[in-house]
């Protein structure tokens, strides 16, 4: 289990104190490790701040346009050159990412056949390689859980993909001037203007008919998820 936060601010810049909030909400779902980046408004890295040894890091570097953060639960290839945000193919592609990839090592061969090269043993970078190679349909060649999120730099896209059942918790909120997403509502409600007002209408739903999966709504206003095997 890790943990994952973004924030895209719509119309101005995301404050570095914002995205440290959410990642910090989100501890116990990562002790290993911790990262955040910040992008400016040209998508060009901001700021990169991981801490290797467990410790907060301090609220340094810059604001910009977009933000990752990352709790991390070292499972596979734990060690700090696996650790999140990580980028590939020179920075080109960014992701935070929550779960396992159960085929990654036979994808990891495929793509190393069509010319691809891998830094590190995790199933991190099969996923951004997959994404580079397959687009948005490399979501069919995966077997396993995930929630990620994805930056494409050159194409100026985030993609965001949810496993096919749902295993891994993804949530968001928009409004006219932000879009924020992750793992827990929690952490959504460290930004400011990000209130706890219930939904009286998913609340009587929820007390008649039990949780539902399959909508998107929360009990939350303004507050959703990313329904399993869904992806923005």
């Amino acid at each position: 289990m890790c943990g994952i936060a973004g924030y895209l601010s719509l119309n101005d810049s995301v404050n570095l104190n914002v995205i440290n909030k959410m990642t910090d909400a989100l501890i116990h779902r990562g002790p290993d490790g911790r990262g955040v980046a910040t992008f400016n408004d040209k998508l060009e890295l901001s700021n990169l701040n991981l801490d290797d040894d467990k410790k907060v890091p301090p609220i340094i570097g810059y604001d910009g346009l977009l933000a990752f953060g990352h709790r991390r639960l070292s499972v596979i290839d734990p060690v700090p050159e696996s650790n999140q945000p990580l980028s590939f193919m020179n920075g080109r592609y960014w992701i935070i990412f929550n779960g396992e990839i159960y085929n990654y090592l036979e994808l990891r061969e495929e793509l190393q056949s069509q010319g691809y090269k891998f830094k590190t043993k995790s199933d991190t970078e099969v996923i951004m390689a997959s994404y580079d190679y397959w687009g948005f349909e490399c979501q069919n060649k995966f077997n396993g859980m995930w929630s990620f999120a994805l930056l494409d730099i050159s194409k100026k896209k985030l993609f965001l993909s949810r496993d096919r059942f749902g295993e891994k918790p993804f949530y968001f909120f928009k409004n006219e001037n932000l879009f924020a997403f992750a793992s827990e509502i929690k952490s959504l409600f460290t930004i400011d203007g990000v209130l706890p007002l219930i939904s009286e209408n998913d609340a009587n739903i929820f007390l008649k008919s039990g949780p539902n999966e399959y909508s998107k709504e929360t009990l939350f206003k303004n507050i959703y998820k990313i329904l399993p095997g869904h992806f923005l």
